[in-house]
């Protein structure tokens, strides 16, 4: 009983961690890097923050 509730712990803690990430992207076009950050993934409808970078 005790290793059902561990593994459940640890699943859904994994969970929690892969939806809280930010979704990033790095695409190459033409000499320049462009770099998109959102701060929510997935996008939701309302507010969602940007940021976008030449390099």
């Amino acid at each position: 009983m005790k290793r059902i509730i561990l593994i459940l712990t640890v699943l859904f803690l994994s969970v929690g961690l892969a939806y809280g990430m930010d979704y990033e992207v790095t695409k190459k076009a033409g000499d320049y890097t462009v770099q998109v950050k959102i701060d929510r993934n997935p996008p939701v409808v309302g507010d969602n923050n940007m940021m976008i970078w030449l390099k």
